[in-house]
């Protein structure tokens, strides 16, 4: 069901250790036999090849400006089909993409409405840009937990010249970011040695289907799920700047009792992406995911092969980071008219902390409670209005 060829973007604030973190997975993920591609951060490309003046402009031209940002999208966009199509020449080789950065990352040094006046000209939405990628890793900037080891003049594209703007500008790429399906924090808690084998563990869990014999063996999906009580504060930081998601989730009859299979429509502003999504049961307490995103056609093929006993989930999501994590909260209307609230986390491991944000409470956890498996919740009609 997955395609021979994964993307990811790795992004994050200026220090971050991206560079560190390209040549370390290029090496490993070759030594697991597949094929890596990295495409170049743009922006750097750019201001180490005379427009150093660019971080600039943005007040002294803001026309000149803008239309910098208009050409770095278009020429993201030409970035991205033509490594996804060299990936595919290959014959199904398995190929992992590795971008640093994308066209996310430009949004993070402009405005809202400039930003959204850049898409609106070029007929581009979040799909085509932001939910085009398999993943997203965001590595938190050392200026935010290992202050000792941010250098500003390390790198001589690097604007930034203290902590303090180092911060804002880490912020602001997981502002831009955050929507995104799959969308996992690295932040500062460990060893950079340790930080570089985190980020390794998310990539071999997207790419465990590219590798043979290694299913058994890759980093399992660890979900922590809560009920809340009451609807959150949505006044209070982080809540304000979620970002909403309209889903529509259908699961397809299948043979294999250890595994589910689904389709899933997910919408913002109006545009949508589709995915079919397995997930395997294991021994332990996680489950192995395979996903892919698919076109509107098949996922409309798809769909005939429903299962009947089982409804479609309609479900609005919130997405929203809080002290690393990425949190993705579900509203589900009942028949009633009242509203179930479940919040999701996704770990590295089933023992974590979990840090919960303000204006969040929380009835109970429900991790190990099937009757808030969304498979279980299909059957239950009055969820489906």
């Amino acid at each position: 069901m997955s395609s021979q060829v994964v993307e990811v973007v790795l992004t994050g604030g200026p220090g971050a250790g991206k560079s560190s973190s390209l040549s370390y997975l290029s090496q490993k993920l070759r030594d697991r036999g597949l094929r890596v591609l990295v495409a170049p951060e743009l922006a750097s490309q750019l201001i180490l090849g005379g427009l150093d003046d660019l971080p600039s402009l943005r007040t002294t031209d803001p026309a000149v400006y803008q239309q910098v940002q208009r050409q770095m999208i278009a020429m993201q966009q030409l970035t991205h089909r033509a490594y996804r199509a060299i990936a595919e020449s290959f014959s199904g080789q398995p190929t992992v993409i590795l971008y640093d950065r994308a066209e996310m990352d430009i949004s993070a040094y402009t405005d809202l409405h400039r930003w959204q006046a850049l898409l609106d000209e070029q007929h581009l939405s979040l799909a085509e840009i932001r939910d085009c990628y398999d993943a997203v890793i965001h590595l938190v900037s050392a200026a935010d937990g290992a202050e000792e080891h941010y250098a500003p003049k390390g790198n001589p594209a690097r604007i930034e010249a203290d902590l303090d703007a180092a911060r804002a500008a880490d912020k602001r790429t997981l502002k831009a970011w955050t929507g995104h399906p799959h969308l996992r924090i690295i932040d500062n808690s460990t060893s950079f040695d340790e930080k570089l084998a985190r980020v390794l563990a998310e990539i071999l869990r997207l790419c465990a289907h590219l590798i043979p014999g290694s299913a058994a063996l890759a980093p399992l999906e660890y979900e922590r799920k809560y009920l809340l009580r009451a609807a959150p504060d949505f006044s209070l930081s982080p809540m304000r700047e979620a970002a909403a998601i309209e889903i529509k989730q259908t699961y397809l009859m299948t043979a294999e009792a250890d595994s589910e299979l689904r389709v899933r429509r997910r919408a913002q502003d109006g545009q949508a992406t589709y995915y079919l999504t397995r997930k395997i049961e294991t021994e332990g307490d996680g489950r192995l995911e395979e996903e892919r995103r698919i076109s509107p056609g098949e996922y409309l093929e798809l769909l005939e092969g429903a299962d009947p006993e089982r409804a479609p989930i309609n479900k609005t999501r919130f997405c929203f980071a809080y002290e690393s994590f990425y949190f993705e909260m579900d509203a589900l209307l009942r028949e009633d008219g009242s509203t179930l609230w479940v919040l999701e986390i996704e770990t590295p491991g089933p023992q974590v902390e979990i840090i919960m944000p303000p204006g969040i409470d929380v009835l109970r956890e429900v991790t190990d409670d099937p009757q808030f498996r969304n498979s279980y919740l299909a059957r239950q009609t009055e969820l489906n209005a």
